[in-house]
């Protein structure tokens, strides 16, 4: 867990937090080395060796771009730069990242920055960080659906799953595979929303996804969902 702002508050300096937390298995939270700014957005992942974090923004809402650090999984190091390329082009704000223990790497979605009217300016694409690489490179360049804070996820066969966001004209219900390099929808569920968690549970094969906001709960979302088999 990275970041956010602090309870009661609003996303300003005073509020945005830099701490970063891990939860083991015997479901207790431990404070790791802070992250280098405080940072209101950002996706934090593990690869096994390493956390990684995409993307987020301070507490002024100025977008970080889509920066993303490294450190040691037991968060006993210092945060260093990763290579972003082409996705240091656009703001860094509702990216998703998720690992693909298959393909031993990351895969994230680049972020968005707000433009009037709510349209969601972004780059197109996915983005893989091999495991052991210090650089983002591009999966497929034009394989993205236009939408910022999806969920993402990826299970033991190394398929890659996209779940919900938000758009111009409101919240996206649904969940979609990358097929040849194309985001195909297989599912209506789950519903509207944004800014969910999702995550591959290995032991019960299933990928989960829990809470968000969106008007098909009234704003915040506290339940789950999870798929057993893709159709």
């Amino acid at each position: 867990m990275i970041g956010g702002a602090s309870s009661g508050g609003t996303f300003s300096p005073a509020t945005a937090l830099s701490e970063v937390w891990a939860c083991d298995e015997t479901d207790r939270w431990t404070p790791l080395a802070p992250f280098p700014a405080k940072v209101i957005g950002a996706q934090l992942a593990s690869d096994g060796t390493r956390l990684v974090v995409v993307g987020g923004q301070d507490g002024d809402n100025a977008q970080f771009g889509n920066q993303s650090q490294s450190i040691s999984d037991d968060g006993g190091a210092t945060w260093s730069p990763l290579a972003m390329t082409a996705l240091g082009a656009a703001g860094g704000y509702a990216t998703a990242i998720a690992y693909d223990a298959a393909g031993s790497r990351l895969v994230a979605i680049p972020g968005s920055t707000p433009k009037p009217g709510g349209f969601i300016d972004r780059p197109d694409g996915l983005w893989q960080l091999p495991n052991g690489s210090t650089e983002w490179t591009s999966v497929c360049a034009l394989c993205d659906q236009p939408r910022a804070a999806p969920a993402l996820a990826a299970n033991a066969s190394g398929e890659v799953f996209l779940m919900n966001g938000y758009e111009l004209n409101g919240d996206i219900a649904g969940a979609w595979v990358l097929d040849n390099g194309a985001w195909v929808q297989f599912a209506s569920d789950p519903p509207n929303r944004n800014q969910s968690g999702a995550a591959y549970d290995a032991e019960r094969g299933v990928i989960v996804v829990y809470g968000g906001n969106g008007a098909s709960c009234d704003g915040d979302c506290d339940d789950t969902w999870e798929m057993t088999a893709r159709p």
